[in-house]
């Protein structure tokens, strides 16, 4: 079992080589994970398809969900997961008056269902990501990692290739920022003990978090423990339960380093101005921003009117496709 802290680092380095701040960052969003392998090779859905696959994992929790949640799902998983926690806050709080029948104590498991769901997932030594991992070992680039992703893809494929994260802390975990979290930051044992009933999105456990790399011991306590991890609820305000302050921590070295960086490389993150911890900074930032999806409108919009006469880059394609020019923009071809 490899248990590490859940501290960090401010530029992903190989092992022995001195640590300079960074000025370029990598920015990955779901279509970076859904882009990373060859086809046919199973990858974590896009947000339209999260809900099925998850119903198939869950068949007696996700896969229960009363009508009219499925339906929902289906067409905004994020405002869908808002309105059953509008519905079904925790019967710790006061008010409980929910607009369609649902069992309110499930919010929770649900959200420890769909990291034990994130969990299946390891990258193929032909993923993207072990590809950009080796660049970024063989440059020795010093560069900042970032995911907005609750898989664990980016985080293996920068430990298999030898990357650790710097010795001087940031508060981050294996080389990458959280700002949302993930499937693998849990409690540190002994923390909080008994059956409760903490669920509610309302609720807040702030406690210290370690990032748990053994998946079969991190299911295992998903499967035994109430606590949900270190991971946002996948809803339009992003609410963290467990460790929220460790989270905005996340956020604020996220924004720091994109605020003092020369090129930050996005790839297949959907503009979500509501997301303001993540394009407020990217939209204040002096650096120039280089977006890769197949679907661009979104964002020469958002970079229109938030950054007016930036000469920033669109790579209107896939990942797979513009790989090797990403590369080239971040130094590392």
């Amino acid at each position: 079992m490899v248990e590490a802290a859940a501290r960090g680092t401010g530029a992903v380095t190989a092992p022995g080589k001195d640590v300079v701040m960074n000025r370029n960052v990598i920015l990955m969003g779901a279509g970076a994970s859904y882009g990373s392998e060859a086809v046919g090779v199973r990858v974590p859905p896009l947000g339209a398809g999260l809900f099925d696959e998850l119903c198939a994992f869950s068949g007696n929790l996700w896969g229960a969900l009363p009508p009219p949640y499925p339906d929902r799902f289906r067409v905004d998983f994020e405002e869908a997961f808002g309105q059953l926690a509008a519905d079904s806050p925790s019967p710790l709080s006061a008010g409980f008056s929910p607009t369609a029948s649902y069992p309110a104590h499930l919010t929770g498991p649900l959200l420890r269902k769909m990291a034990e769901f994130f969990l299946q997932f390891e990258p193929t030594p032909d993923s993207l990501y072990s590809k950009l991992a080796q660049r970024i070992r063989d440059s020795v680039w010093p560069g900042a990692v970032a995911s907005l992703n609750y898989d664990l893809l980016l985080q293996i494929a920068l430990e298999r290739a030898g990357l650790v994260a710097s010795p001087w802390d940031k508060g981050r975990h294996s080389g990458v920022y959280l700002p949302h979290g993930c499937c693998a930051l849990l409690l540190e044992p002994g923390r909080i003990e008994g059956q409760a009933t903490l669920v509610g999105i309302g609720n807040r456990i702030r406690t210290p978090v370690i990032f748990v790399r053994d998946t079969s011991v991190a299911r295992a306590r998903l499967q035994s423990e109430f606590v949900p991890p270190a991971m946002a609820y996948y809803e339009p305000s992003k609410t963290a339960v467990t460790a929220p302050d460790f989270l905005d921590t996340q956020k604020s070295y996220l924004s720091e380093a994109v605020t003092g960086a020369d090129v930050v490389l996005i790839v297949g993150a959907q503009v979500r101005e509501r997301d303001t911890h993540i394009w407020n900074p990217l939209g204040g930032t002096r650096a120039t921003l280089v977006y890769c999806s197949p679907e661009v409108n979104g964002f020469r919009e958002w970079s229109r009117r938030c950054r007016p006469g930036r000469s920033d880059v669109v790579l209107d394609s896939t990942f797979q496709k513009k790989f090797d020019e990403i590369c080239a923009h971040l130094g590392i071809a």
